[in-house]
């Protein structure tokens, strides 16, 4: 399997989940709903997690897109750069939500969760979504150009043990 192969594949989990953990601690915030609240605080420590994976192979499929495939310098660094960029929001909000998890199973013995956790969870949520979403946008562009989609074919044809002789 080659980089670009598993960056593809993998690269969906962190949107999905960084989208749908901030719309319910959005929900669990406004109605006071504690489960929504729960359920978005844990999606979004997963995320965080989902998207280091997500942006080692995107990295990895950097390097073999310009060097073994010969896709032009510049049509992947916005998407690369974006990434990286999200990475510094995606992380601090795993560990935030982390922390927003341990010290509500800890209200009964601390007292009830601090003042500014839910809002800096629901800015980092936001911000998480909206860059992650561009980020995603920019890759988009790049897997969806019809040379790309070639070259990665024939890369995979030439990596696969298994692919029929042309």
């Amino acid at each position: 399997m080659t980089w670009i192969k598993l960056h593809l594949m993998i690269n969906h989990f962190p949107v999905i989940l960084t989208v749908v953990g901030t719309a319910a601690c959005i929900l669990g915030a406004g109605r006071h709903i504690r489960q929504a609240w729960t359920y978005g605080a844990l999606t979004l420590a997963l995320a965080g997690v989902c998207a280091i994976p997500a942006w080692i192979t995107g990295n990895q499929s950097h390097i073999v897109m310009e060097d073994e495939i010969g896709i032009p310098e510049g049509v992947v660094e916005p998407h690369e750069l974006m990434g990286e960029a999200t990475m510094w929001i995606m992380i601090p909000m795993a560990g935030l939500a982390a922390f927003t998890l341990w010290r509500a199973s800890q209200e009964a013995r601390r007292g009830p969760l601090p003042n500014w956790v839910r809002p800096t969870l629901l800015t980092f949520g936001i911000a998480g979504s909206v860059m992650i979403g561009y980020t995603a946008l920019l890759g988009g562009r790049i897997g969806h150009n019809a040379a790309t989609i070639e070259a990665i074919r024939s890369d995979s044809a030439r990596t696969s043990p298994r692919a029929p002789p042309r």
